[in-house]
C-alpha cells in the first residue's frame, strides 16, 4: 500500500503548464514548488534577521549582509518573479527596463542572473537558481537551443535544499533537461530517483509515468507496462492512477 502524503504535499496548490515544447514534459508541480520555496524564504529571513544585520552562517561564518541589502535582494527577486509569472522569461532571466508613464524615467530591473551574482549565498540567490532553470528550459524550447538546456542543468545543480519533496522535484527537472538533450538513459535514471527518493502519493506516480513514457519512446513496452501496473496497484487514487487502464491496454497491445 502506498505511503501517505505528508502535510507538505497537501499545501500544494493547483498546477499550471509552463513548458511549451512537446518533447519537454510539463512540470506539473512548478507553482506548488514555488510557493513552498517562497514560504521557506520568508521563514528563514524572519528568523535570521536580527537587529540590522543578517549572518550567512551556513556558507561564510564571517559574512554579514545588512538588512537593507537583504530587503533589496528580496525586492529584486519580486520584480524578476513578476516577469516570470507573466512568462517574460528573457526579462526574468537577464533583467529588463521599465519606463514610468508619468515622468518617462527608466528603471533597470535585475534578472535572476543578476540576483545570483549580486547577492551570493542569500536565499534570494538560491531561489533564483530554480527560477533561472525554468526560464532556461522555456527559452531552450522556444529557441531550440541546447545551450539553454545545459545552462538549466547548471542552475539546478546550484540550487540547494534539504526538503525531500523539493529535492525530488529538482531531480525530476534534471530528467526533463536530459530528455531535451536526447539522453534518455540519464533521464530514466533521474525519473527513477525522483520517484523513489521520497515515496509519496503525489510525486512518485507522477515521475513513474515519466519513466514509463521514456520506455515507450525507446519501444520498451514491457518495462512501461510493468510501471503502469505498479501505479494501478499502489497508486490507484492518484491523478495518474485514474486513467492508468488505457495505458496498460495500449502497452499490452504493443509488447
Amino acid at each position: 500500500m502506498a505511503k501517505k502524503v505528508n502535510k507538505t504535499d497537501e499545501q500544494f496548490a493547483n498546477v499550471e503548464d509552463n513548458l511549451s515544447k512537446a518533447g519537454l514534459f510539463v512540470v506539473k508541480n512548478q507553482k506548488k514548488l514555488l510557493k513552498i520555496l517562497g514560504l521557506i524564504l520568508v521563514i528563514i529571513a524572519s528568523f535570521l534577521v536580527f537587529n540590522k544585520y543578517y549572518t550567512i552562517k551556513s556558507f561564510f561564518p564571517t559574512k554579514i549582509y545588512s538588512l537593507e541589502t537583504i530587503n533589496k535582494s528580496n525586492s529584486d527577486l519580486s520584480q524578476a518573479q513578476f516577469n516570470f509569472d507573466n512568462r517574460n522569461y528573457e526579462g526574468a532571466l537577464n533583467g529588463d527596463t521599465a519606463i514610468n508613464p508619468i515622468d518617462s524615467s527608466t528603471t533597470i530591473n535585475k534578472g535572476f542572473h543578476d540576483i545570483i551574482s549580486d547577492y551570493p549565498h542569500t536565499e534570494a540567490a538560491n531561489l533564483s537558481n530554480y527560477y533561472a532553470a525554468i526560464c532556461q528550459l522555456n527559452l531552450g524550447s522556444k529557441l531550440d537551443s541546447s545551450q539553454y538546456f545545459e545552462e538549466a542543468l547548471i542552475s539546478l545543480n546550484n540550487f540547494e535544499t534539504n526538503d525531500e519533496i523539493i529535492s525530488s522535484l529538482i531531480t525530476g527537472l534534471k530528467g526533463d533537461v536530459y530528455m531535451e538533450l536526447d539522453n534518455t538513459t540519464e533521464a530514466i535514471n533521474l525519473y527513477k530517483s525522483a520517484s523513489t527518493d521520497y515515496i509519496n502519493d503525489l510525486t512518485t506516480p507522477y515521475f513513474m509515468m515519466k519513466q514509463a513514457h521514456v520506455h515507450e519512446i525507446n519501444k520498451d513496452f514491457s518495462s512501461a507496462l510493468e510501471i503502469y501496473k505498479t501505479i494501478k496497484s499502489e497508486y490507484s487514487e492518484s491523478q495518474e492512477g485514474e486513467n492508468i487502464d488505457k495505458y496498460i491496454s495500449s502497452a499490452t497491445n504493443r509488447r
